[in-house]
């Protein structure tokens, strides 16, 4: 299992844990982007989970509060 994979799963269990929504499907939804968009840009990372891994306003600030470690997982040390 890719590391990218490994730290996607464990950012969706953590925000499970915070009360998040998180379908299965997501999961894949959220590996698929990342495919079509690739990894190079921090930012583009961060906004395709946001998409497809939040649905309500409300759950934005659980997101945000980990995402900054699968992003820095996932993009490569420029």
């Amino acid at each position: 299992m890719s590391h990218i994979v490994k730290h996607l799963l464990r950012f969706v269990r953590s925000l499970r844990e915070e009360g998040v929504a998180v379908p299965a499907a997501a999961s894949i939804d959220a590996l698929q982007a990342l495919d079509v968009i690739g990894i190079r840009r921090r930012s583009d990372v961060r906004d395709a989970l946001r998409t497809v891994l939040v649905r309500r306003h409300e759950d934005l600030r659980a997101f945000r509060s980990g995402v900054r470690s699968i992003v820095a997982a996932a993009t490569p040390v420029s």
